[in-house]
């Protein structure tokens, strides 16, 4: 028997249903398709603010700069959530291209996150082919890619104006991606065929000196409890903002300057030398300001000791007397012959004559590296030594005396 809703659907009508509904899924579905929505407020109480920009495109540095609207969103509690702007998809100087309007999203922190173009508009390629639903999932993930060589390249120089034009299948033959030229880089993977300057411009815009308008924008209208859980996010670029803001903004409550001691020594170490930075600015006292550079010291790696020791090398300001004597009851401690040779100089520069110094070094004379031991001998015979250390350092050499 027919089924009763076959007498009320013609074939050809439920076919067409059917090819409309799963071509409206496989949209849902595939990553990169833009989303031509703006960000909607998720309270009533949510807002956003327009800012005036001046800027050059990305794509033309002989351009002059131009006004640019870029829209901040807020949440409910009044903290920054992301940012939108209206860019050219695409800047030619030929005017062989096809521009058309395309909005870029962020994050709060900068991180592109979408595009989308407005209804009715189209990216395309060369000869004004459209972007398939493959070459818009290509283009989120070139935007995506921080470490995309389009990041160095030069866009004058993606293409060999001399060269032969060559078709989009001989490119691809061939490994070179085309664009309004024939490109001489290989950027297969990098650009989307036929569509190189679309996707050079709207790299930098994504990932570009915009990125840092917008955290600006975040570091100085976010609270300082949203700051703080920035310093305390397993994100080490998170973290970096926050050290950054939270010395501009001078926020030295101990609460917030005790969680950047222990996210230090948590995190990588990235974190070490914007750390020291805010350190040095909000520390209360000269005392708390030692008292944090020898807890980060004393639990750091060997990666973390090595850019402290040079932090501490290269610093103008005096410490307290008996800092760098407490520092080096942790020179016994350090693995490597480089943080040995930089911890010596240090000593030599900035505590010269230590008698703790000397003898806290000595221990390493036994050390199982040869290279770090004979640096230890060579700072030791130049001090004034204790009776005992003399023995010990006379000893060494004549225990290495054909190695020295």
């Amino acid at each position: 028997m027919t089924p009763e809703f076959s007498t009320r659907i013609p074939l050809n009508s439920r076919t067409a249903v059917f090819i409309r509904i799963t071509a409206f899924f496989l949209l849902l579905i595939i990553v990169g398709i833009p989303s031509y929505a703006q960000p909607k407020p998720s309270s009533p109480s949510a807002h956003k603010v327009e800012h005036s920009l001046t800027i050059v495109h990305p794509g033309d540095a002989e351009a002059k700069p131009t006004p640019h609207t870029l829209t901040q969103w807020f949440d409910q509690h009044g903290e920054p959530t992301a940012y939108s702007m209206w860019v050219d998809s695409v800047i030619c100087r030929d005017k062989t291209c096809e521009v058309v309007k395309v909005q870029l999203h962020w994050d709060a922190l900068g991180h592109y996150q979408r595009f989308g173009v407005a209804y009715g508009s189209q990216l395309t390629k060369l000869d004004h082919v459209p972007f398939t639903p493959k070459d818009l999932t290509k283009l989120q993930g070139i935007l995506k890619d921080l470490d995309s060589p389009l990041k160095e390249v030069e866009k004058e120089a993606m293409t060999a104006k001399a060269a032969p034009k060559l078709s989009t299948s001989d490119a691809d033959d061939a490994g070179v991606a085309a664009v309004s030229q024939p490109t001489i880089l290989n950027l297969k993977t990098a650009v989307i065929l036929g569509a190189g300057y679309t996707c050079y411009d709207l790299w930098h815009w994504s990932n570009g000196l915009l990125t840092e308008y917008i955290r600006d924008f975040t570091g100085k209208d976010c609270s300082d409890k949203k700051l703080r859980s920035y310093l305390e996010s397993a994100d080490t670029d998170s973290t970096q903002f926050a050290l950054k803001y939270a010395k501009k903004r001078q926020l030295t409550e101990p609460s917030f300057f005790n969680a950047v001691i222990k996210r230090s020594k948590s995190g990588s170490e990235k974190l070490i030398t914007p750390a020291l930075a805010y350190l040095k600015q909000a520390a209360a006292s000269n005392q708390i300001y030692d008292d944090s550079i020898i807890s980060l010291f004393s639990e750091a790696d060997s990666k973390k000791r090595l850019l402290i020791l040079e932090a501490l090398s290269a610093e103008s300001q005096k410490h307290l007397p008996g800092f760098y004597d407490a520092l080096c009851d942790y020179l016994p401690t350090l693995e490597s012959y480089y943080e040995v040779h930089l911890f010596l100089n240090l000593m030599n520069k900035k505590n010269p004559g230590s008698a703790k110094v000397a003898e806290k070094a000595a221990e390493l004379l036994k050390h199982e590296k040869f290279f770090v031991s004979r640096r230890v001998y060579a700072y030791l015979e130049k001090q004034s030594l204790s009776a005992d250390l003399q023995k010990q350092v006379t000893a060494y050499l004549e225990k290495n005396k054909d190695r020295l």
